[in-house]
């Protein structure tokens, strides 16, 4: 798939030892915005959005579908 190439390419040389759950997330809100125009739909990606006071918290990204939020992310480190 041609749009996981630019994240692919943004992150295959990083060490994680050497970052923090922030660290990548520029190139994941890539691709997540990518994928939301290849699907010609009214998607929007939100980085850090507020928090969620019913059942979401506070989620690194909220994937929203015509103002109906369907998915949250949020970005670990181990």
């Amino acid at each position: 798939m041609d749009l996981l190439k630019p994240y692919f390419n943004a992150i295959k040389y990083f060490n994680i030892a050497e970052g923090t759950e922030h660290t990548l997330r520029g190139a994941l809100e890539s691709l997540l915005n990518s994928i939301a125009a290849d699907a010609n739909r009214d998607i929007t990606v939100i980085h850090e959005p507020k928090r969620d006071k019913t059942r979401l918290g506070a989620p690194d990204f909220k994937i929203k579908l015509c103002a109906i939020t369907i998915c949250a992310i949020s970005c670990w480190k181990k």
